[in-house]
């Protein structure tokens, strides 16, 4: 694979966890209070390629909104 394909694949599962940060936190503002109301099955299958389970989000997306210091975008990240 060549270095630029890398990059855009990179770049890319950065986005659509982007996406799914900023989903999850505008869900929990409007009362989402799982894992399940919060993500689609699809969603829940992005996650999954990325190595998260819907909880671990959930958990991240819940304290972030809820914590002046919780987690962030970038501390999700990893």
């Amino acid at each position: 694979m060549s270095t630029a394909l890398k990059e855009v694949d990179q770049e890319t599962w950065k986005e659509t966890f982007r996406t799914l940060w900023d989903h999850g936190r505008e869900a929990y503002k409007n009362g989402a209070r799982s894992a399940s109301e919060m993500f689609s099955d699809e969603q829940v299958r992005q996650l999954a390629s990325f190595g998260y389970t819907p909880q671990e989000m959930f958990d991240f997306c819940d304290d972030s909104v809820r914590y002046e210091d919780g987690p962030t975008y970038d501390w999700a990240l990893g």
